[in-house]
């Protein structure tokens, strides 16, 4: 499997009012950027090619970073991401991507969603100890 080196950078992405610089890491074909959402911070893959969103979903990334690099290291062998068609040009190639990205975000999302409660959790519980009566 090939495999990118990642190294701060600036890139290119397609928003709905033209095109956008942004800052964030490049590694081959793909650009990763970091996000603010209203909870937590979320990574977006970008094809430096055509500046648009690999990442799927409406609003939906990865929460970690690896797991942002880890789905750009399974698209990289499936197609050759630099003329910038690859996705519109084989509806196969794109299947494959949903697949890889389903596989992907159910792992991040659980494991970010029991660190959450976990995090939640640990406050609470000190709460309830500390405010028992003595009898």
């Amino acid at each position: 499997m090939a495999t990118s080196i990642w190294q701060p950078g600036s890139f290119r992405i397609m928003m709905p009012n033209g095109p956008e610089r942004v800052e964030g890491l490049l590694g081959g074909p793909f650009g990763l950027r970091q996000e603010h959402r209203r909870w937590l911070p979320v990574w977006t893959v970008t094809d430096l090619a055509t500046g648009y969103r690999i990442s799927l979903g409406s609003g939906v990334s990865f929460y970690g970073l690896a797991l942002a690099q880890r789905f750009v290291e399974q698209l990289l062998p499936h197609a050759d991401w630099s003329t910038g068609v690859a996705l519109a040009a084989d509806k196969t190639l794109a299947d494959r991507v949903v697949a890889i990205w389903n596989e992907l975000i159910v792992s991040d999302v659980a494991a970010t969603n029991v660190a959450i409660a976990a995090t939640n959790a640990a406050p609470q519980r000190e709460k309830r100890a500390t405010g028992r009566r003595k009898r």
